[in-house]
């Protein structure tokens, strides 16, 4: 379960990031 959110977390942070950028 920690892994999960710990993977998910990164995934919003990209994605966060991803639209920074653009």
């Amino acid at each position: 379960e920690t892994i999960l959110l710990t993977t998910t977390s990164i995934n919003v942070a990209f994605q966060f990031i991803g639209d920074v950028r653009q």
